[in-house]
């Protein structure tokens, strides 16, 4: 997008705000009052909207998914995909856990500030969630989880050494098959996003910071279940810049 500005020269207030304008054109008298066409002139400013860069997207469309694999979707950074838990698949077009358990991925996106996003399919007995701010094997790190209770709830947990800490919850959102999870961090903020709605805005502490703030990895989630699904996993710079 353009924006331009129309001044009077020997004023310091433009007298018009243009946006978007194809064509500026000739100005006159009669467009602009008692000043004169020979004493305006334009500045043009850019303002392009600011978005994220993205640093890796996965669709799984096709291939296995294996330790060592990498995103389908460049840029990918030069790395791949770690399965720390348990097997995963590509079917379908989505990646699915195999068989029933405790199942992780994580990729290591370089970066602690970051959002990441992907279309989750579950069922009704099962946990699935984003991962952010892990470490390379997935003992320490952030997991946004929607969890397997009536009504539909989400919960920001914090995972030291295997231990859950439940840092914030929001209950009766709604319980959906299939819907896309977001979470957005930077520095001590962390927001997730669930139907593309914010329902839990949580504020690392100090000592939170100092466990979590460094840490880079980003990953996939998944607890007693088969048939639940990720697609359209992606991970970018946030906030945008």
């Amino acid at each position: 997008m353009v924006r331009r500005h129309i001044w009077v020269l020997g004023t310091s207030l433009p007298i018009a705000l243009l946006w978007t304008l194809p064509l500026l054109g000739v100005a006159s008298a009669s467009t602009l009052g008692a000043v004169q066409a020979a004493s305006i002139f334009v500045r043009t400013v850019s303002t392009a909207a600011v978005t994220p860069r993205m640093l890796m997207a996965d669709a799984f469309t096709s291939g296995t998914f294996v330790t060592g694999r990498l995103p389908q979707q460049r840029p990918y950074l030069g790395r791949t995909w770690t399965v720390v838990a348990g097997n995963w698949s590509i079917v379908a077009g989505s990646a699915q856990p195999q068989p029933n358990g405790n199942r992780i991925a994580v990729y290591d996106a370089g970066s602690a500030d970051v959002l990441v996003a992907a279309t989750v399919t579950r069922q009704a007995s099962s946990n699935v969630g984003l991962i952010v701010r892990s470490d390379a094997t997935a003992s320490t790190y952030l997991l946004a989880r929607i969890r397997n209770t009536a009504g539909g709830t989400v919960s920001l947990e914090a995972i030291t050494a295997g231990a859950s800490t439940t840092l914030a919850t929001a209950s009766n959102i709604g319980s959906l098959s299939v819907v896309p999870l977001r979470v957005e961090v930077s520095g001590a903020s962390v927001i997730v996003r669930y139907n593309n709605t914010a329902v839990i805005n949580y504020v690392l502490t100090a000592s939170q910071q100092v466990t979590f703030g460094s840490l880079t990895a980003t990953g996939i989630w998944v607890s007693n279940g088969t048939a639940e699904t990720f697609d359209n996993f992606y991970v970018a710079t946030w906030p945008p810049s």
